[in-house]
C-alpha cells in the first residue's frame, strides 16, 4: 500500500470532533513527482458510500481515531471526518488537532491496475485511479526517503533523487546519495532504453539503505 501525505488545511472543526479538510489538489505535481488527476477518487467514493473509511493515527491500524468520508470537488477531494472523542486514541488525536500538532493528512491507497497510472517524459507519474484504503492524521508528513522502497525503474530513482537537497543531509546520507547518483548515471549511459527497465540489484540495495538512514533519524 502506498501513502501520500498532504498539509492539513482545516476548514472547520467542532467540539464534537467533526472536521473538514482538503486531502489533495488535482492536477499539481507533488513532492513525490506524482499528479493526482481529477476523477482518481471517483470509484472509491462511490464504492465506499456512506460508510466512508477508517480514520487512523499515523497509518497504525491499532489506533483508529474515527471515520472519514470524501466529497469530490473541482479542486480535489474534501475530507469530512469525525473523531471519536470517547476513545482514548481519538481524544488524543482531537487534542493534537486543536493544538496544531497534527500537521498532515495522509491517504493510504492501492493502484488498482497498470492502466491507472501513466508516466510522462519527465518521469512524472499521473494517477488516474486509485483504490483508497484508509486516511490518517499525521504529525509530520513522510520524508522523501520513505518512497525509496517502491523504486522499480530508473525514472523512479531519478525522481526520488531530485527530492533531496544536499544541504539538508548528514554525512552518511550524503555519502549514500553520491553512490546512488553514480549508479544512476552509469545505468542511464549504458543503454538507450535503460530508463524503462529495472535498476540492477546494487542500485536498489543502495536506495533501500538510504531509506533506512532516514527511518533511523
Amino acid at each position: 500500500m502506498e501513502n501520500k501525505d498532504y498539509s492539513l488545511r482545516i476548514k472547520a472543526m467542532s467540539e464534537e470532533g467533526q472536521f473538514t479538510a482538503w486531502a489533495a489538489k488535482y492536477g499539481e505535481v507533488d513532492l513525490q513527482s506524482d499528479v493526482i488527476e481529477k476523477g482518481a477518487f471517483t470509484r472509491s467514493i462511490n464504492e465506499a458510500g456512506a460508510a466512508g473509511w477508517p480514520l487512523l493515527w499515523a497509518h497504525d491500524q491499532a489506533q483508529p481515531v474515527g471515520t472519514a468520508k470524501l466529497v469530490d470537488h473541482e479542486r480535489g477531494p474534501l475530507v469530512e471526518g469525525v473523531i471519536d472523542r470517547d476513545d482514548p486514541a481519538g481524544a488524543l488525536a482531537y487534542n493534537r488537532l486543536k493544538k496544531g500538532l497534527a500537521r498532515g493528512i495522509s491517504v493510504g491507497f492501492l493502484i488498482p491496475n497498470p492502466h491507472a497510472v501513466k508516466y510522462d517524459g519527465d518521469g512524472v507519474r499521473h494517477i488516474h485511479e486509485l483504490k483508497l484504503m484508509e486516511l490518517s492524521l499525521v504529525v509530520i508528513p513522510a520524508q522523501p526517503g520513505a518512497t525509496i522502497v517502491s523504486v522499480k525503474t530508473l525514472a523512479d530513482a531519478a525522481r526520488v533523487l531530485d527530492l533531496f537537497t544536499v544541504e539538508s543531509l548528514g554525512h552518511a546520507e550524503r555519502g549514500a546519495l553520491a553512490t546512488i547518483q553514480k549508479h544512476v548515471a552509469r545505468l542511464m549511459a549504458s543503454a538507450p532504453g535503460a530508463a524503462d527497465g529495472v535498476p540492477d540489484a546494487v542500485l536498489l540495495d543502495d536506495l533501500r539503505d538510504l531509506a533506512g538512514l532516514f527511518r533511523a533519524a
